[in-house]
């Protein structure tokens, strides 16, 4: 299993949410631990979808390097960005063609009410596979992000 370093993961994910003016995410050991056997699972099973019946808010992401730094990976979902628009969930996107799903990876990271993130990371054959999980989860219909 690969290190995380939580300072770097946090700073990836504060970086985007100081840019809307949300307060810092804490490092969570259960989220961690958590997000750790989910991406041990998916590994194992050389899958990637996210965990089905999920109380907390949760972001996956499959690479094919052996290591890839956490800004990268927060990074790649912050990239939805580009679609988000400012608006009551799930009328948060800019292209009538796409749906909230192409921007919920950004709106979980800046989530006004969402306090802490833990991750894990697991290598299988081909991939190393991210999962962060979020709690309090966001993405809730009738709420703003922000």
């Amino acid at each position: 299993m690969p290190n995380i370093d939580t300072e770097k993961v946090l700073s990836a994910h504060n970086k985007w949410r100081q840019e809307v003016g949300t307060p810092d995410l804490t490092w969570s050991d259960d989220l961690a631990k958590f997000a750790q056997e989910w991406a041990n699972k998916l590994a194992k099973d050389n899958s990637f979808e996210h965990r089905p019946d999920n109380k907390y808010g949760e972001n996956i992401y499959q690479g094919t390097k052996k290591s890839v730094e956490p800004q990268e990976v927060v990074d790649y979902w912050a990239s939805e960005k580009k679609d988000f628009k400012y608006g009551t969930f799930p009328d948060v996107v800019k292209d009538p063609q796409k749906d909230w799903s192409d921007v919920g990876h950004y709106t979980q990271i800046i989530w006004k009410n969402t306090k802490e993130v833990g991750c894990g990371v697991a290598q299988s054959n081909q991939h190393e596979i991210w999962v962060c999980n979020y709690a309090p989860a966001g993405n809730f219909t009738g709420e703003k992000p922000y």
